[in-house]
């Protein structure tokens, strides 16, 4: 049975569009958090359920290019919950504490920015 955002440890959703980014954040993640759960959405309407959901174990990786949807509101009462948001692009400015990767990411990009956040820095 898989599990559901509230369910598991630590979770993460990635927010994005191209199949092919998903794919490498989802490789990234699995390989470096073995039981964590990922759920991949490419859309705002797909990502939905699972942010609103959430629990503090939870982080979402988005694309920078979706910020501009609905979604900032579902974020910002994610972070107020405890819980965690990476843009992956571009820096966008938000009113929550929030993480910036740029692309083109590495492996070590994504998980330095990860590490220093689950430790508190």
């Amino acid at each position: 049975m898989k599990k559901t955002t509230a369910e598991t440890a630590r979770c993460f959703v990635i927010v994005e569009p191209d199949p092919i980014v998903s794919l490498d954040l989802s490789g990234i993640l699995g390989t470096a958090f073995k039981d964590a759960a990922l759920m991949i959405c490419r859309d705002f309407a797909e990502a939905e359920q699972h942010i609103t959901d959430a629990v503090s174990s939870v982080c979402v990786l988005l694309n920078s290019n979706m910020a501009a949807s609905g979604i900032l509101p579902l974020l910002r009462d994610l972070v107020a919950r405890g819980g965690e948001v990476m843009f992956i692009g571009d820096a966008y400015d938000v009113d929550f504490p929030a993480y910036f990767v740029q692309k083109p990411f590495t492996s070590e990009m994504i998980l330095t920015s990860l590490t220093g956040r689950m430790q508190g820095n």
